[in-house]
């Protein structure tokens, strides 16, 4: 039914959401940082550097 399948799509999300957080905060060794973002830059004239950690929703997807 329409009611189930939109239940179904919350929980997913919902479950999608809360893996993704746990790995950015890094509460499971099995994932890391977004790959992109993992990559290290060189340091900006100004001295000022991100160091945080992107989400990697592809692998809270997975």
């Amino acid at each position: 039914s329409r009611e189930a399948a939109f239940t179904y799509a919350i929980s997913s999300a919902g479950i999608t959401y809360a893996v993704t957080a746990a790995c950015s905060r890094g509460n499971i060794t099995a994932c890391g940082c977004e790959p992109a973002v993992r990559e290290r830059k060189a340091v900006p004239p100004n001295g000022w550097e991100w160091g945080g950690c992107s989400a990697d929703v592809t692998y809270g997807m997975r």
